[in-house]
């Protein structure tokens, strides 16, 4: 298995372990507080900048992990070699990813201009962002498989 499929088990795993239970924590928390349309802002952009940074440390945390164990058990530090293969399935896959979050943020927009509430926006956006995110996952790990 290359440092790139490697990588993306590592991103995947990751995604799951952090988001999932922050979602659950934010809407569990959305549903117990009653909030003005001001306090709704407010609630949904904390909630937003709370987990990119979340996001990020853990990536790099579990990025570094995987590295470490890598070298423990094969006893060789794992090359970070990119070719073009690699860059072209970076890029079709976020292509994929934008697609889908793209269209749900359309979906975001339209919801609010249909009379919804500034929550089912958010809560677009933020499921969104994390079933774009996975779709990206998941197609660098179909175009890895597949030898594109």
């Amino acid at each position: 298995m290359s440092t790139g499929q490697k990588q993306n088990y590592i991103s995947l795993v990751t995604t799951l372990l952090v988001s999932v239970p922050y979602f659950i924590f934010i809407f569990n928390k959305y549903q117990l507080e009653v909030l003005n349309i001001s306090g709704e802002l407010r609630f949904w952009s904390t909630a937003i900048l709370l987990l990119i940074p979340i996001r990020i440390v853990s990536e790099i945390v579990m990025s570094i992990a995987g590295a470490v164990l890598q070298a423990i058990i094969t006893g060789k530090e794992g090359k970070d070699l990119s070719d073009e293969r690699d860059t072209l399935i970076e890029l079709k896959s976020t292509r994929n990813a934008y697609f889908i979050f793209m269209f749900s943020f359309m979906a975001a927009i339209l919801a609010v201009s249909q009379g919804h509430s500034v929550s089912v926006m958010f809560s677009i956006l933020i499921i969104s962002g994390f079933l774009s995110e996975l779709f990206e996952i998941f197609s660098k790990i179909y175009y890895y498989k597949k030898g594109f």
